[in-house]
């Protein structure tokens, strides 16, 4: 199943894509912008373009961040 708007196009390599094969399910954003997990109406995890995950931030520093309130 693919997902396009009108900045995102509507190629096979364009928007975000969920699937599956034989082997492995997949959530693909074919493009350079993160991919955020939300739950209570706030950010609680992301994937930036660059493949650096932060949880408790959005904008992790390194490859995987975790950042806390408390």
């Amino acid at each position: 199943m693919s997902f396009h708007n009108s900045t995102t196009g509507s190629t096979i390599t364009d928007g975000f894509f969920v699937g599956n094969d034989a082997n492995k399910a997949y959530l693909y954003n074919y493009e350079a912008t993160p991919i955020v997990f939300a739950t209570s109406n706030a950010e609680r995890m992301l994937i930036d373009s660059s493949g650096n995950v932060g949880i408790g931030t959005t904008s992790p520093a390194s490859s995987f961040n975790v950042a806390s309130a408390n």
